[in-house]
């Protein structure tokens, strides 16, 4: 880490107008990559030098930016903010290259308003989610739901409900990834260990109800669909 600080500094001492940083924290422990993570953000802030950092990791890559461009086979996919990249993404390759997510499968059943459409999954039912831009009824699409945005209980609650089984839990301290499986489709959630107080409902086996408000599930065209 010391080294890390030693290196940037002497980058830094001629006042360059573009520093390339060629995966800086790669071989550090996480602590000291959160800690140096805050440094490299308050010296681009106090130097005001171009940072060109390249990374394997996309929480740093996130964390660092300011403006995101996700290529696809030398084709650009989207540009724009970090929270617009991975909140809103307008292809399934975004959702999938940035953060996990889960995709079911399903054809559009109608609109709900400019910024909402219904879309139905075979054997699961009828699900409201944001969208992008308007799709066709009928037209083939992905609805991608993100692991943090699944809420589980112990009985059906909301909109957007689906009955599930607890294949597994994997305990990370702060947070659970929990393995679920609804008919065919297998599910990611990630859950607070401090929400609703230790879970104890959630255990390997048991059946739960997973749901997701509207406007964290996103719509996605089906290229051809």
């Amino acid at each position: 880490g010391q080294k890390q600080r030693v290196a940037i500094a002497r980058a830094l001492i001629n006042k360059p107008q573009v520093l390339l940083l060629d995966e800086p924290l790669a071989a550090l422990d996480l602590k000291l990559r959160q800690h140096l993570l805050m440094e490299l953000l308050t010296i681009h802030r106090e130097v005001g030098t171009t940072f060109i950092y390249v990374t394997h990791d996309q929480t740093e890559a996130i964390g660092l930016s300011d403006h995101i461009a996700v290529m696809n086979e030398g084709r650009m996919e989207q540009a724009g903010s970090p929270r617009e990249i991975y909140e809103s993404p307008r292809t399934s390759f975004v959702a999938s290259f940035i953060g996990d997510t889960n995709f079911l499968s399903g054809k559009v059943a109608g609109s709900d308003g400019a910024t909402l459409c219904r879309v139905t999954i075979d054997a699961l039912g009828e699900f409201t989610a944001s969208v992008v831009a308007p799709l066709a009824e009928g037209s083939i699409v992905r609805l991608s739901v993100r692991p943090e945005a699944w809420s589980l209980s112990p009985a059906a609650s909301g909109q957007n409900s689906i009955r599930a089984r607890v294949e597994e839990v994997l305990y990370l301290g702060a947070n659970s990834c929990v393995t679920l499986s609804a008919g065919a489709q297998r599910l990611i959630a990630h859950r607070s260990n401090r929400q609703d107080g230790d879970g104890g409902f959630v255990r390997r086996g048991a059946e739960v109800w997973v749901s997701f408000h509207p406007e964290d599930g996103v719509v996605l065209p089906v290229a051809g669909g």
